[in-house]
C-alpha cells in the first residue's frame, strides 16, 4: 500500500509540520473542541455504512475524528510530523505527495488541509489515484461565505485558522468535478459564530437549528463527500472487410498443371 519510492523534502517538511502543529493547538481551544464535536457527530452515522479495510487520513487534529471501534478499519494518518501527536498509527510523508501505492484505499479524509496547502488541486488529483474504485473523498473545510468568513475578512489575524486559503463550496464542487469524482454530498454545518467562550458556545447552540433550516449554505464548514469514479473502457470492435465471395464454385478455383 505504501509507495517506498516516496523522498522527503525537508523545508516543505518542516513548514508543513508546524502547520499541524499550529492547528492541533486551535483544537483544543473552547471552539476547536466544540468543532470536533460536531464533526465527529456527523462522522458517526456515515462510519456506519461504510465498508472496507482502509482510511487514511492526511493531516487534521491529533485525536481522532472517527469512532475507533466502528466500523473496523485500519487508520492511518499521513503527516510530516517527525514525532507524531496522533494516537493512531502514522505514515510520515508529505501532505501533497502522497506516498501510497495507486488504488490502495478506500476512505481518504481531508479535515481543514486544503486551505493550507500551496496546492489543493494536486492533493485531490492524487487522492484520487490512491482511491480503489468506488472509494470516497471526505472533506471538511471552512467557508468564506459564513460568519467564520466575515470574522476572518473583518479581523487582522494572522494565525490558525484565519491565515488559510477558505475555499467557497463552490469551487470545491468543481475541482472535484474536474478530477472526475461524484459528488454524493455537499453540505455546511456549525452556524454559530467563531467565539472562544464555552458559555458563549453553548448559549448559541440554536443556531445550529436556525441554520439548517434558513442558512443551510452559510455553516462555518463545508462538507463534501466525493466518489471516485472510473470510466469503464468501450472495446470499438473495428469492422472486418470480407473480400466478395466468387459466384463460381470452390473446384473451379482449383488449377490443374499438366505437362
Amino acid at each position: 500500500m505504501i509507495n517506498k519510492k516516496h523522498n522527503l523534502k525537508s523545508e516543505h517538511y518542516i513548514s508543513m509540520e508546524m502547520m499541524l502543529r499550529q492547528m492541533d493547538l486551535w483544537y483544543r481551544t473552547p471552539l476547536g473542541i466544540c468543532l470536533l464535536e460536531t464533526e465527529r457527530a456527523m462522522l458517526a452515522p456515515y462510519w456506519k455504512s461504510c465498508f472496507g479495510q482502509y482510511v487514511l487520513q492526511i493531516g487534521g487534529p491529533g485525536e481522532f475524528l472517527f469512532p475507533p471501534l466502528n466500523p473496523p478499519f485500519y487508520f492511518l494518518r499521513l503527516t510530516p510530523e517527525r514525532m507524531p501527536i496522533f494516537k493512531g498509527m502514522s505514515v510520515r510523508g508529505s501532505l501533497d505527495e502522497l506516498p501510497f501505492l495507486p488504488e490502495s484505499l478506500e476512505i481518504i479524509l481531508l479535515p481543514h488541509v486544503l486551505e493550507f496547502v500551496a496546492d489543493p488541486q494536486k492533493i485531490l488529483a492524487q487522492s484520487y489515484q490512491a482511491l480503489m474504485p468506488g472509494g470516497r473523498l471526505l472533506i471538511f473545510g471552512f467557508n468564506p461565505c459564513s460568519l467564520w468568513g466575515l470574522f476572518k475578512a473583518g479581523s487582522h489575524l494572522n494565525g490558525f485558522p484565519w491565515c488559510g486559503n477558505f475555499r467557497s463550496l463552490s469551487q470545491l464542487k468543481k475541482w472535484l468535478v474536474e478530477q472526475n469524482f461524484l459528488i454524493e454530498q455537499a453540505r455546511t454545518l456549525f452556524f454559530r459564530p467563531p467565539c472562544q467562550q464555552r458559555k458563549n458556545l453553548k448559549r448559541l447552540a440554536l443556531f445550529e437549528t436556525l441554520g439548517t433550516v434558513l442558512w443551510k449554505k452559510c455553516g462555518g464548514v463545508n462538507v463534501l463527500i466525493a466518489k471516485k469514479q472510473v470510466i469503464p473502457l468501450t472495446l470499438i470492435q473495428e469492422a472486418i472487410r470480407h473480400a466478395p465471395l466468387s459466384a463460381q464454385p470452390a473446384s473451379s478455383c482449383l488449377m490443374e498443371y499438366t505437362e
